[in-house]
Parts: structure tokens; sequence; C-alpha cells
């Protein structure tokens, strides 16, 4: 065994796969899911890399290291074997790949060697069912599991510095292949703020545009809490741009012809600022107040 391992090269590279839960907990078979199918896209990236641009590794072995307590933190260190007498001409980092795949980030990614430059492909990844399937069981599990409120992966460049990408599980069904996501898919998040990005006068099931998670582009969701849209009607409450309300966003993941598409609804408000909307007839009312001080 030790004269084996001493005709090999070993290279370590670190990647670590955070859930962000709201509890503490996850189910043994969650767990299970999301370690199997992450050795499951490592193992078949490699073999990707080996096949087509022959930049990869004889065998990768993916190890969980010691979990922090408290915490669903999957710190991983991976282990990239290659015959110390077949020297590989660069190093090949995973992890970028991976978190690619992962963000359902449509750029390529270029991969440095002694002589050339290799441009690797999301597409030509994902041509390898195994790679295919490993994103897909990770986003699916991360977006029907309670409690989750999205993914992390901090993953190591090739100056050694670590980068982490936040994934929203609007990002993660993007994720999803068609063979794998159920005709219609239906996330909950509860008391998340909303930012109003227009001003809201209307006290109807109308569509709000609104901001949320940090989010650069905003969406439109069906206001469809008819207490909420009873009460505004009562107090003539009114929204400017910039307020924020503390809501349920209901998430709607359709699969059609030409994709994924989402549909939003805000089903149930919990606070609001309490502004009242100036109507024509308090503005009679302020004339008439003004015109009686006058006389």
């Amino acid at each position: 065994m030790k004269e084996k391992d001493s005709q090999r090269q070993i290279q370590q590279e670190n990647f670590e796969l955070i859930l962000n839960l709201e509890s503490s907990r996850i189910s043994a078979n969650d767990l299970i899911t999301f370690l199997s199918n992450t050795d499951l896209l490592f193992q078949s990236i490699n073999k990707t890399l080996n096949c087509k641009y022959n930049v990869g590794y004889e065998n990768i072995t993916v190890e969980v290291l010691a979990l922090e307590k408290g915490s669903f933190k999957i710190p991983i260190a991976l282990k990239k074997i290659t015959n110390k007498f077949l020297l590989p001409t660069t190093i090949t980092f995973l992890g970028g790949l991976a978190a690619n795949l992962i963000t359902n980030n449509l750029s390529s990614q270029t991969i440095k060697t002694q002589n050339e430059e290799i441009v690797v492909e999301k597409k030509v990844l994902l041509e390898n069912k195994s790679t295919k399937e490993a994103i897909s069981m990770i986003a699916k599990t991360a977006i029907e599991t309670d409690g989750i409120n999205g993914i992390s992966v901090t993953y190591e460049k090739e100056n050694g510095e670590q980068e982490r990408v936040n994934i929203s599980k609007e990002t993660l069904s993007q994720a999803v292949c068609n063979e794998t996501i159920n005709e219609e898919m239906i996330n909950l998040q509860s008391k998340i703020t909303l930012e109003i990005v227009s001003p809201v006068f209307m006290n109807k099931p109308a569509s709000w545009r609104v901001s949320y998670n940090g989010r650069t582009t905003p969406i439109n969701a069906q206001m469809a809490d008819t207490d909420f849209l009873d009460t505004m009607d009562r107090q003539e409450i009114a929204f400017a741009k910039g307020d924020a309300i503390i809501a349920d966003l209901e998430t709607t993941a359709t699969n059609t012809d030409s994709g994924i598409k989402f549909k939003y609804r805000i089903t149930k408000v919990y606070s609001y600022p309490k502004y009242s909307r100036i109507t024509k007839s308090s503005n009679i009312q302020q004339l008439d107040l003004l015109k009686d001080e006058q006389e």
C-alpha cells in the first residue's frame, strides 16, 4: 500500500457546501442525498475533463471533514491523484466548475496549461449524464426541503483565494433538469422583507413590483392577501418606492416547452408602514378648512 502511494502525486483542493437552514436540523436522508450527489458531481466533472479535454485526474477522492458544531457546513477536501511519473501539465481546480454548474452560470471557464489555454464549456460538462443528475438532485433536494432557504458554496480559486457564492431557491430551480422537475413546483418563503419598487395605491389583487434578498432585478408578485387588501381599503393605505413589508412569498416554478417559468404570490402580510394615501375628498376637505381659517 505504501509503495503504491509513493508512486502517486496527490493535490488537495477545498470546497464547501453550506445549507442555509432556518433551524439546526436536517433529515439523514436529505444529508445523504447532498453528500452522495456532491461526490457524484466531482467524479463526473473529472471524467469529462479526462475524456474531452485531457486535463483531469486519475482519481478523485471526496472526503468530508469534521462538521462545525451548530452548523450545516459540509467542508470537503478533494484529493486529486495522479501517477507521479505522469505529472500533470497544470493544476485543474474543480470547485469553480462545480459552483458554475450549481448556480446555472452559462459562462465558460479557462484552464491554463504549459502550452495552451483550454476553454471548458458548461454544455460539454452537462453532456455527462451523471453530472446533470448530481446538479439536479442537489438543487431539487434544497428546493423541496422545508427550512432550507437556499445554499452557499465556497470554492478555491487558482490564486489560492476562496470565493463564496450564495444561491437562492429560484436560481436552484433553474439548475433542475427537465427530466427530474415536476410539472409544477411550489416554494413558500415565510416572513421575508419585500421592498416596494413602484408606488402602490390600488387595494385589489394586482401585481406588486418588489425586490428581496438583495436582488438587483425586481419581480412582479400578485397580492393575494385579501384581508390586507381590505385593510388597505378601510385605512386608505398607500406605499411609496423604498417602503418595505414583511410577508410570505410563494414561488411557483412551472416546466414549459420554453423552459422553467416563475410566478410569485404574496400570500400573507404581517407588517407594513402605515401611510394613508391622499385622496380627492381629503384634498377638498383640506381646502375647505383653509378657506374657513382665512375667513
